[in-house]
Order: C-alpha cells, then sequence, then structure tokens
C-alpha cells in the first residue's frame, strides 16, 4: 500500500533510446515524442549533453520485430516534423 507522504514525480522519468551508428557506437538518446506524418513514424530525440538540438530520425520496421531509425535528409520535412512536434509538445517545452 502506498502512503500517502510518498510522492512520485512522473515528470521525472525520461525514457531514453539507444541508437548506434554507423561505426558501431551507441550512444542514449532521450526519446521526447513519436510522430506520425503521411503513414511515416517519426522520432524527437535530444543528444547527450546537448537539450537545445532536437533531432528528427524516420523509424522503419526492420527484420522481426527490430526497428531502424534513419536521419531525413530533406531539409523541409525535417522542419514539418519539427512544427508537428512544437505544437504537440508546446506546453510541456520552451521553444524559441
Amino acid at each position: 500500500m502506498k502512503n500517502d507522504d510518498e510522492v512520485m514525480d512522473l515528470d521525472e522519468e525520461i525514457e531514453t533510446i539507444e541508437l548506434e551508428d554507423e561505426d558501431g557506437t551507441k550512444t542514449q538518446f532521450e526519446l521526447l515524442d513519436i510522430i506520425e506524418y503521411r503513414g511515416k513514424d517519426y522520432i524527437a530525440v535530444l543528444p547527450p549533453d546537448d537539450d537545445s538540438t532536437v533531432i528528427i530520425m524516420e523509424m522503419e520496421q526492420g527484420d522481426g520485430e527490430e526497428q531502424r531509425f534513419l536521419p531525413v535528409e530533406n531539409e523541409a520535412l525535417v522542419q514539418k516534423i519539427y512544427e508537428l512536434f512544437k505544437d504537440r509538445n508546446r506546453d510541456l517545452f520552451e521553444f524559441e
């Protein structure tokens, strides 16, 4: 039974995702959101040690249950996904 004096702050829980680059280096990123746009899923992540750069990547289903995350090369598409991210999360983050 939970004690009323215990306070659990769910806002402190941070979801991370481990991504591996082409050299095999694994890095933990903070997963901010998953955004669907035109039938595809994209993730918005923060790199470690940089809380001002949101990276947008496309989620692609790999073999089995494995997912791949690909860089988005089209700058207009990146901006569109970022605008959707900002709109969905305007109450959670401060944007410049």
